[in-house]
């Protein structure tokens, strides 16, 4: 395709680039397109012109077309801006959520912890003091054996004493028989064996 060069006022180029703008061709077209016209007749520019008109009001629909499309896209992205900001807003809620949540888990795991130590420490002095009981037990059970036995051995000694003072009260009772029995035998000394024996004082004393 040749190239022509062609010398043109400032103001014809203003109008050529407006009218180039208005229709939505190049510069280069809208020359191109006059240049037809004079060399084919205002007929034939004619029919370009209403064939570019028919093809500029079907890209003008089309436009419309995808423009309708369009319209609902972009509200439904909005919408969908939204969504993802309140999602992003519930996120970051859940988020802080969980973090709460993860910080209070983690002060329950010490206090569990440190109970945990305490019930160790508990344990650990029941089963000491569990230990000082069975050994309480067992002294107190040598001790109540010790007490049976003592019982045992006073109850021994107690019949032993009875015994021995039943003896020792059957034995004055014989004596104070024995005695009476000799009261009885006995006879007084005549007067002259006392003078010769000088007990006659002696026997009345008795």
């Amino acid at each position: 395709m040749a190239k022509i060069a062609v010398s043109i006022p400032d103001s014809t180029l203003k109008k050529i680039d407006d009218l180039s703008n208005t229709k939505g061709i190049t510069r280069s077209k809208y020359v191109s397109m006059a240049l037809d016209f004079y060399s084919n007749g205002a007929s034939n520019f004619k029919n370009d012109i209403d064939r570019l008109n028919s093809e500029l009001a079907g890209k003008t629909k089309e436009l419309e077309s995808l423009s309708g499309e369009v319209l609902p896209l972009r509200e439904k992205v909005h919408t969908l801006s939204n969504t993802v900001t309140d999602k992003d807003n519930e996120l970051k809620d859940k988020d802080h959520e969980v973090g709460t949540k993860a910080n209070e888990v983690f002060q329950k795991d010490k206090r569990i912890h440190t109970l945990e130590n305490q019930i160790a420490e508990y344990q650990k002095k029941i089963e000491s003091l569990s230990s000082a009981v069975l050994l309480a037990k067992e002294e107190g059970m040598k001790a109540r054996e010790e007490l049976e036995k003592a019982r045992s051995e006073a109850t021994k000694y107690e019949m032993a004493f009875k015994s021995q003072q039943s003896d020792i009260e059957f034995l004055r009772g014989h004596v104070g028989q024995l005695t009476q029995q000799i009261s009885v035998l006995a006879l007084p000394p005549s007067e002259e064996e006392v003078k010769k024996k000088g007990r006659w004082q002696f026997w009345r004393n008795k």
